[in-house]
């Protein structure tokens, strides 16, 4: 019985040995994957940092090797576009709707319903984005370093990492603006980053959640901004011609997209069945910034004077649930 026991312990020991090293192994795997990543994103850093430096003695040839190492970066085949859409549409269903925004010295906030509260009084980001599918909260600082939500507090996927602007599906997949508006992909929560389009200039984006909404950007195109929208078809930016000059856009779910106006604030919605741009009610308060979740209905948005406004029936109206409320930004979307 006592031999029978002691064979039983060391069997018992062995395999828990063996679960171990194999745990053990498994970061060590991970690690130099984010090493490899990291030397990729210190490459470009460097090359980013040189190119200020020298662009102002030699424009045209700094922007020219500039754009060379650009091309050398690692590209995101956007032949796996719909493998990818198809993917995240199957693993990842929308729960509650989340509200969070930035305020006042960087400060960031979540919406309960009635309220705002701080979720970790020590954050300071300089912009949060919430994902169109759900799971994923990231937030970007005032020295361009990439943050994430895990539930209690934020952390950095990759500290060498840094962009401008986050627009996120999941907390895996989103797209990140880096120097001289350019964009990438990340695929996995941030730990590295491929270069998404060759497009330069981009000063804001917003994905949606289908092939053919996929993204919107707004460029800054021979000094005018204009807007565009990724024609995965024809593989190309298609331009959308609008009766005044876009700022701002969030897209939506349905097919569609929001902007705002540049300088004057006015709210406008590209109807997703008839394909024109149309202001829902030109006499409501103009907003400088605006999330659109869900569908061609909700959005939330906030106006010159910082104070945040909401609607439920596509623009017609607009309320303000709180309104001792000062953010700066705000995004919405689903965790």
């Amino acid at each position: 019985m006592k031999k029978n026991y002691t064979k039983k312990l060391f069997t018992l020991v062995s395999i828990a040995l063996l679960i171990v090293s194999c745990r053990k192994a498994e970061p060590i795997i991970q690690k130099k994957k984010v090493v490899e990543s990291n030397q990729k994103i210190d490459e470009t850093n460097q090359i980013d940092e040189r190119w200020i430096k020298e662009y102002s003695k030699n424009p045209v040839e700094e922007e020219k090797r500039y754009n060379e190492y650009m091309a050398k970066l690692p590209h995101f085949d956007m032949k796996k576009l719909p493998a990818l859409i198809n993917k995240l549409n199957q693993s990842h269903s929308k729960s509650g709707v989340a509200i969070w925004g930035v305020g006042a010295g960087n400060t960031v906030w979540k919406w309960d319903g009635s309220s705002w509260f701080e979720p970790n009084s020590a954050a300071r980001l300089e912009f949060v984005n919430v994902s169109t599918y759900g799971g994923g909260v990231w937030g970007v600082d005032i020295n361009q370093h990439i943050w994430k939500w895990d539930g209690a507090s934020w952390y950095e996927p990759n500290s060498l990492a840094q962009g401008y602007y986050i627009t996120s599906f999941t907390d895996q997949v989103a797209l990140g603006m880096g120097f001289g508006g350019t964009m990438y992909i990340t695929q996995d929560g941030g730990q590295s980053w491929s270069l998404f389009s060759s497009i330069q200039n981009v000063r804001y984006m917003s994905v949606a959640n289908t092939v053919d909404n996929f993204c919107w950007i707004v460029q800054l195109n021979s000094g005018t901004y204009k807007l565009f929208n990724y024609d995965y078809s024809l593989g190309t930016w298609n331009y959308q011609s609008t009766p005044v000059t876009p700022r701002y856009v969030s897209a939506i779910w349905a097919g569609g997209a929001w902007f705002l106006q540049n300088g004057g604030y006015n709210i406008w919605k590209k109807n997703s069945n008839t394909g024109v741009f149309t202001q829902p009610n030109s006499s409501v308060v103009g907003l400088m910034q605006i999330s659109a979740y869900g569908d061609d209905l909700h959005a939330w948005g906030v106006d010159p004077a910082n104070r945040v406004w909401t609607t439920s029936n596509g623009g017609i109206s607009w309320d303000e649930p709180n309104s001792a409320a000062r953010l700066w930004t705000v995004s919405a979307g689903y965790e």
